[in-house]
């Protein structure tokens, strides 16, 4: 079997201060983005990278209390 990673999400709490820093800063390039929904998708080479405001992620996920990190503080 031969495994490639090629994929990651980061759940972040500003989303526009991070996808400016993944735009401006590192230089990756948007392959989609809707801002309204606080979403981006970087092109990284054989790697995509994703930014999602994570307070969004209860649109996605049926029980927020098992995809939160706030339980950690």
């Amino acid at each position: 079997m031969n495994l490639k990673y090629i994929y990651t999400r980061l759940h972040v709490q500003n989303y526009l201060d991070c996808k400016r820093f993944y735009q401006d800063i590192l230089g990756l390039k948007v392959s989609l983005a809707n801002d309204d929904e606080e979403y981006v998708e970087f092109d990284a080479g054989a790697t995509k990278i994703t930014i999602l405001n994570r307070s969004r992620l209860k649109d996605y996920i049926d029980s927020i209390e098992s995809a939160t990190y706030d339980y950690l503080r």
